[in-house]
């Protein structure tokens, strides 16, 4: 006898999944059709196991995948079928061993979330977690779709933000080479002749010699080590926090930042908020819905507190409830979510919750791309404003008193 396993509806359109030992195949679809079912796909259990899978998929090329998923599931064809009509049409080698893995896995009777986990390593996390939270609905395709978006419309946040950072932080760059450049190489000249004619110079000048006498001591002189050393030891805390304390210390160092610090707090809280309204919109219980959650967001900070949410909402308190005991998540979820329940429209709260979160770290972003290089060119231009009257000034004083 062989073993086989299938997936078929029945007569009221549910889908049906199991083992069963027949003969041969047409044995096993003949006591499948004689139970009323209609079936769809049917694989022998002892054929030979799945080849290697493929390596590890891209962001760019996951999100390929994910999107092909939710085509096909909007479509209502047999996943493996959609699948390998993906793979032919592919021209990413990478991107075509996936689906040609996840079609022959599907082919065997597995579903899409066992082929994913038990090849964990060739696809990104979150986006298993994606795929798992909308195979547990009851439209694949358009959960899948939802989903997709959202994640889409982070990911092009994500880059807004830091290209709205990486600007400033380049001007800050170019202001502190323009500063070196005056304290190690124009102030010591001025200084070095002030003190040669004795002069007497203002407090500002006076000043202004200290602070370049300070940088030449630190960066040239004999406290060079000691500066070189600072470095040293800050780098070493960055590379502690970045590589020792994981994904999750890092993202919680970013969250203590000045500027971007909310950002990454409610880019946390908007991927928390869209994946829940999907996933609760499609009827999948609290406890669950809280579980796929966390399978399927990046922030491991949001992944650590949809487990402690979980296991609150197991224990009977209300999401809001659980929510105000404190965590990763910002407070202002809290009303959203409250008034969701009293309105009995939780997927709704949780959605504006979303949009209000997306729109906020919109607004920051623009607020670091159009404020803070005005500012940084102001605050520049005044230090070296600052410089020049400062090295004039006992110039003038000589040339008036020579007239």
């Amino acid at each position: 006898m062989q073993h086989f396993r299938y997936q078929a509806t029945d007569e009221d359109g549910r889908t049906q999944t199991g083992e069963i030992a027949a003969r041969d195949q047409d044995d096993a679809r003949r006591q499948l059709i004689g139970r009323g079912l209609t079936v769809e796909d049917l694989f022998d259990m002892d054929a030979d196991p799945l080849p290697p899978p493929p390596s590890r998929l891209t962001s760019s090329d996951a999100e390929d995948l994910v999107a092909q998923v939710a085509e096909i599931g909007k479509a209502n064809i047999p996943m493996s079928i959609g699948l390998r009509a993906a793979a032919a049409e592919s021209s990413n080698r990478r991107l075509k061993r996936a689906f040609e893995h996840l079609a022959q896995g599907t082919d065997r009777g597995q579903s899409l979330e066992e082929v994913l986990q038990d090849h964990a390593g060739s696809f990104p996390s979150h986006v298993a977690g994606l795929i798992a939270a909308a195979t547990r609905t009851a439209q694949l395709g358009g959960a899948l779709e939802e989903l997709l978006e959202h994640h889409r419309q982070m990911r092009d946040i994500r880059w807004m933000v830091i290209s709205a950072i990486i600007y400033p932080l380049l001007v800050i760059g170019l202001a502190a080479a323009v500063f070196l450049f005056l304290m190690l190489d124009i102030v010591p000249v001025f200084g070095k002749m002030f003190e040669e004619f004795e002069l007497e110079v203002p407090a500002a000048t006076t000043s202004l010699v200290q602070v370049s006498d300070a940088c030449v001591a630190l960066l040239l002189g004999d406290q060079k080590w000691l500066f070189l050393t600072i470095c040293l030891m800050v780098i070493a805390a960055l590379f502690v926090i970045r590589f020792v304390a994981g994904p999750a210390g890092w993202r919680r160092f970013l969250g203590t930042a000045p500027l971007i610090g909310p950002i990454v707090r409610w880019s946390g809280a908007a991927a928390f908020a869209q994946m829940m309204a999907v996933l609760l919109d499609y009827d999948i219980p609290m406890p669950r819905a809280l579980e796929l959650t966390s399978d399927a967001v990046r922030d491991r900070n949001v992944r650590e507190a949809c487990r402690f949410l979980a296991v609150g909402v197991a224990n009977g308190k209300t999401l809001s409830n659980v929510l105000e005991e404190g965590g990763y998540l910002p407070e202002s979820l809290v009303p959203f979510v409250r008034s969701g329940e009293q309105h009995g429209d939780l997927p709704g709260a949780l959605k504006l919750a979303s949009q209000v979160f997306v729109e906020r770290i919109g607004l920051r972003a623009s607020l670091l791309s159009s404020i803070s290089p005005p500012v940084i060119f102001v605050f520049v231009g005044l230090g070296i404003g600052f410089c020049v009257i400062s090295l004039f000034m006992p110039l003038i004083s000589i040339i008036g008193g020579l007239l």
